[in-house]
C-alpha cells in the first residue's frame, strides 16, 4: 500500500560540546492515522537566548498538535502550517510567563505534507525543501542582513518576517531542517537546493520502516565528519517520503 515513511534526527552541535551545553534545536514528526497526511516542525533555539532550547521544544510540539487539529477540521495544508505557527507562539508566550519572551526565542519551520500538495510556514532560517514530482523546490525564512541573525518566532516582526506557501504535487518528498546544515543542503550562491544532498536521503527515507521515529542511521550521518567539517551549529533534519506500490503510482 502506498504511504508516507518519515524519519528523522539531531545532533549536539560541536560548539555546545566545547562549551559543556545543551543543544537547542527541536524536532517533530507525526504521521496521522491514515497516512494521508504527515506533519513535521523543526526549531532552533537562538543561541543568545538562555531558554532557547526550551522555546524550540515547546514550539514543535505546540505547532504539531495545532496542525493535526486544523487537518481534522478540513484546514488546507496552508492554513494548518500558518495555524501552527500562531499557536507556537502562544505556547511559548505562555512557557515564558513572567520571563522575558526574548530568553525562548528560536526558528520555526512546519511543514504539513499530503500527497497532492505541502503547505509551509517558517520563521527565521530554518528551511523546508519539496520535491514534487523530481523537482526540488525549498521554503525559507527571511534571514538577516548579517550573519546568524535571523528573526525568531518571540519576535516583533514574527509576522512581517514569516514566509508561507503551497507546492502543488504530486509530493514525494519533504526535507525539514535547522540552519546548520544549510551550507551542505543548499547552493551559497543561489540558495538553491542541492539535488546529489536530497536524492540518497529520499530515497533512504522511502526505505525506512519504523515511520515518524528517530533513526540511528541518520543520526550516524548527521554526526559524520561529512557534516561536522561543515558546521559547529546543532544539525537537525527530518524526511519524509512516498513510498508507493505499481499499483499505486
Amino acid at each position: 500500500m502506498a504511504q508516507w515513511r518519515a524519519v528523522a534526527g539531531s545532533v549536539v552541535g560541536a560548539a555546545h560540546d566545547r562549551d559543556g551545553t545543551p543543544g537547542q534545536d527541536a524536532f517533530r514528526v507525526h504521521v496521522l492515522d491514515d497516512e494521508a497526511t504527515t506533519i513535521v516542525a523543526v526549531a532552533d533555539g537562538a543561541g543568545s537566548a538562555t531558554e532557547g532550547g526550551i522555546g524550540a521544544a515547546v514550539a514543535v510540539d505546540a505547532a504539531v498538535d495545532a496542525a493535526v487539529v486544523a487537518v481534522a477540521g478540513g484546514a488546507p495544508p496552508i492554513d494548518a502550517a500558518n495555524i501552527a505557527l500562531d499557536a507556537a507562539l502562544v505556547a511559548v508566550e505562555g512557557a515564558a510567563g513572567d520571563s522575558p519572551l526574548g530568553d525562548f526565542a528560536s526558528t520555526l519551520a512546519v511543514a504539513v505534507v499530503t500527497r497532492s500538495e505541502t503547505g509551509a510556514a517558517v520563521i527565521g532560517d530554518s528551511a523546508i525543501v519539496v520535491s514534487a514530482a523530481g523537482d526540488l523546490e525549498v521554503v525559507t525564512g527571511e534571514a538577516g542582513e548579517y550573519v546568524n541573525e535571523t528573526t525568531f518566532l518571540t519576535s516583533k516582526a514574527f509576522n512581517a518576517a514569516r514566509r508561507a506557501s503551497t507546492v502543488s504535487g504530486p509530493i514525494d518528498g519533504v526535507a525539514v531542517f535547522s540552519d546548520g546544515l544549510a551550507l551542505l543542503a543548499l547552493d551559497a550562491a543561489t540558495g538553491w537546493p542541492h539535488a546529489p544532498f536530497f536524492a540518497p536521503l529520499f530515497e533512504f527515507a522511502r526505505s525506512a520502516e519504523d515511520s515518524g521515529t528517530p533513526d540511528e542511521a541518520l543520526q550516524s550521518f548527521l554526526a559524520s565528519p561529512r557534516v561536522r567539517e561543515r558546521t559547529d551549529d546543532d544539525v537537525t533534519l527530518a524526511l519524509v517520503a512516498w513510498r508507493a506500490t505499481d499499483a499505486d503510482g
